[in-house]
């Protein structure tokens, strides 16, 4: 793992989201402002709690990855699951905060995203942001 990229693991279990957004914020705080800090972590926790609620649906048997890079002034994001992935049965369902197929998650990271991709039927989402610079570290 190079000094611009973090890896992390952990088993599809409540709880375990919230402390790997903690191993990512600490890694995190010397590389980039508190609003970009802000909104990596808000990107990288919807993803992951997605995956272990909807994609692992919370079998501790099961991991989800998440990979954070720093590319410049981009950071690019991917998070896996050993769940059945995901399709929207709607075609622009994905992205669309006024629909109702499940919670807010996907809307919220497509919203603060600027790219966004689901691959191997939804088990890997990528979304990448520009860093704003905003708010010193």
């Amino acid at each position: 793992m190079s000094e611009e990229t973090f890896e992390d693991e952990i088993p599809a279990e409540a709880g375990e989201a919230e402390r790997l957004v903690g191993r990512l914020r600490e890694w995190l705080k010397p590389r980039c402002g508190s609003v970009d800090r802000f909104a990596v972590e808000l990107l990288c926790r919807e993803a992951v709690e997605n995956a272990v609620r909807h994609g692992c649906r919370s079998d501790p048997t099961k991991r989800v990855r998440l990979s954070v890079e720093l590319r410049g002034e981009v950071v690019a994001c991917a998070v896996e699951d050993e769940g059945e992935g995901y399709v929207p049965s709607i075609k622009g369902a994905l992205f669309d905060l006024r629909h109702e197929e499940g919670g807010l998650g996907l809307a919220i990271i497509s919203h603060y995203a600027d790219r966004v991709s689901l691959e191997e039927g939804g088990r890997i989402i990528r979304f990448e942001r520009r860093m704003t610079g905003g708010i010193g570290r």
